[in-house]
């Protein structure tokens, strides 16, 4: 997979504004028809996501799980739910999560 098509699915699981935990207002500014590699880096959501892509993937690699685990994995940390503590100590190690 990609890293845009991962980025993409990172906003659609994790953007808090897309998913109504975020109530500062505003719209969501990330751009799902993104076609050059401009629109990545020149729009700050795309770009945001996609910087966690890169992230995302390397932690899957160190900790063997696959794309969909791994969403569900970050998902979970938005609601304070446990995960595995390699996958855990791995997105701190990466600076996927604060």
């Amino acid at each position: 997979m990609s890293k845009k098509m991962l980025a993409t699915k990172l906003h659609d699981a994790l953007c808090p504004k897309c998913n109504n935990r975020c109530h500062c207002g505003g719209m969501c500014d990330f751009t799902h028809a993104a076609t050059t590699d401009e629109d990545w880096e020149m729009n700050p959501a795309n770009r945001y996501f996609l910087n966690l892509s890169e992230k995302a993937t390397a932690i899957m690699e160190e900790t063997h799980i696959d794309e969909e685990t791994f969403i569900h994995y970050a998902n979970e940390i938005a609601f304070d739910k446990p995960i595995p503590p390699e996958v855990y100590d791995s997105m701190l190690a990466h600076n996927f999560i604060d």
